[in-house]
C-alpha cells in the first residue's frame, strides 16, 4: 500500500496544493480587476443611460469605440472622459 501512495504522490501532473493555491488567488485578482473594454451593453449601464441614446452618441462620435473584427467594445476610460465632456457648470 506504501509502494502506491508514493506512486500517486509523485504524479507528474499532480500540482503541489500550495502551487495551486497561489494560482487560485491569482485568479481571484485578475476576475476583480475592471474589464479593459466594455460590451455596448455594459457600457450603457454604467452611463445608466438606454443602448440606442449609447449608439446615438457613438454614431455623432461623442462616444470612441474599439472595432475588433465585427465586436464594438468601449473602453472604461472613454467613458470617463464622455462624463467629463458631458459636465455643465451649475444649472
Amino acid at each position: 500500500m506504501e509502494g502506491r501512495a508514493n506512486a500517486k504522490d509523485n504524479h507528474p501532473n499532480q500540482v503541489p496544493v500550495a502551487h495551486w493555491c497561489r494560482r487560485m488567488s491569482n485568479v481571484r485578482e485578475r476576475t476583480d480587476a475592471q474589464p479593459m473594454l466594455l460590451t455596448v451593453e455594459e457600457a450603457a449601464q454604467k452611463l445608466q443611460i438606454s443602448r440606442s441614446l449609447l449608439y446615438e452618441e457613438m454614431r455623432r462620435r461623442r462616444v470612441r469605440v474599439v472595432k475588433i473584427r465585427h465586436l464594438t467594445r468601449i473602453r472604461q476610460s472613454e467613458l470617463e472622459r464622455y462624463v467629463r465632456d458631458c459636465e455643465v457648470e451649475g444649472l
